[in-house]
């Protein structure tokens, strides 16, 4: 399930970034590395240890929600800083993957404070987390999708001034990226 969802991060940065060839090599090399870092750091905290693949698994579940809520925070302040337009079933998906890895990450602090007397509530809370994403995820995938509006960039009474100058700002970050990325 952890490399389900992280693979769902991945294709809503794809999702979101794919126009944007220079930007989303920089955006794929960083969750590569980030992937990376987080099963390396896992297995180096986890070598030793007595139930080592119980520790590995903690410490890769735990980085792994402490990713996806970064990334996917991340994507939403980028979109919106440059406007980029995120469809409505993708923004319920994100407040969905959210939401989970966020009780996640809380459910497991205090599982790893309070220990076994915390399992009956940390139980509790992991299915319930689980059944409000699910149930956000299916409000996204209720309705079909819409298809995409194009804007025509050589209206300027359609588009207006400002989203020509965004997009020109996100066009020469995207051909800076992609130089430097070759």
């Amino acid at each position: 399930m952890m490399g389900v969802r992280a693979a769902a991060v991945g294709e809503i940065c794809f999702r979101i970034l794919s126009p944007y060839h220079g930007i989303w090599r920089l955006c794929r090399l960083f969750l590569a590395s980030k992937a990376l870092f987080l099963l390396v750091s896992a297995m180096y905290s986890a070598a030793g240890k007595q139930h080592s693949l119980t520790v590995f698994i903690t410490l890769l579940q735990r980085g792994l929600e402490l990713a996806i809520v970064g990334t996917l925070v991340f994507a939403l302040v980028f979109a919106k800083y440059y406007e980029v337009k995120i469809e409505r079933f993708i923004m319920l998906i994100i407040g969905g993957l959210i939401f989970y890895s966020a009780v996640q990450i809380g459910n497991s602090e205090l599982m790893s404070t309070l220990k076994g007397s915390y399992y009956q509530v940390y139980a509790g809370l992991t299915l319930v987390s689980f059944n409000v994403a699910s149930l956000v995820w299916l409000v996204a995938v209720w309705k079909p999708v819409p298809a995409a509006d194009v804007v025509q960039f050589g209206d300027l009474d359609a588009s207006g001034l400002s989203v020509l100058e965004v997009n020109s700002r996100l066009r020469e970050l995207n051909a800076g990226l992609s130089e430097i990325l070759r």
